[in-house]
């Protein structure tokens, strides 16, 4: 099991350098660390996207909780991708009490940056440059398989975690099997450009 401490810490790294093909090294070299079931969450929260989607945790409820920091890593990445399936599915009276007490203990068994990231993926703050684009060649890099592919896996899915998944297990085979499916939103912003109305 990874611990989320290596996750802060890529992210940390990620945004503190300018290089592109630097960037994608680092996400790489955490993508073939990873535990196969741990990928797609890493991927959510390197990206700032929890693979649920939006938490629904409002700024002041998680900055109004406030816990001495712990003084070891010891979160991993699948009890904060738990912790976020939690929150989402309390819901009815007494939903804001029990999200807060989730909330606490997660925080309280967070390190000081690990506290900050959580808070930041919480709310939409993290604004590391590991967005889509970037990811995607970082799980093709890590997946040993050519971007292209990638990249038509990550358009026909519009998922991903689920490409990141895909790559990372199944490798080319696996992403040439994605195709589109009815009722599945697609990315054509990756979609390369046709000739002409024929092709």
């Amino acid at each position: 099991m990874t611990l989320l401490a290596d996750v802060v810490s890529a992210s940390r790294e990620v945004t503190e350098t300018s290089s592109r093909s630097r960037k994608v090294a680092i996400l790489a070299d955490l993508l073939r660390r990873l535990e196969p079931s741990e990928v797609g969450a890493a991927v959510g929260f390197l990206t700032g996207v929890p693979r649920q989607g939006r938490v629904g945790v409002g700024y002041s409820t998680i900055y109004g909780l406030e816990r001495p920091p712990a003084p070891e890593p010891s979160l991993t990445i699948e009890e904060l991708d738990r912790a976020i399936e939690e929150v989402q599915a309390t819901t009815g009276s007494g939903s804001a009490a029990a999200r807060r007490e989730v909330l606490g203990e997660l925080l309280g068994r967070a390190t000081e940056q690990e506290a900050d990231f959580i808070k930041r993926l919480f709310t939409g703050g993290l604004r590391q440059g590991a967005l889509a684009g970037l990811m995607v060649d970082a799980i093709a890099k890590a997946a040993g398989v050519p971007g292209t592919l990638a990249r038509r896996a990550l358009m026909l899915s519009g998922d991903l975690s689920r490409t990141a998944g895909i790559a990372m297990t199944e490798g080319e085979e696996g992403l040439r099997e994605v195709g589109f499916e009815l009722f599945r939103p697609i990315f054509p912003m990756l979609a390369s450009t046709a000739a002409d109305a024929s092709e």
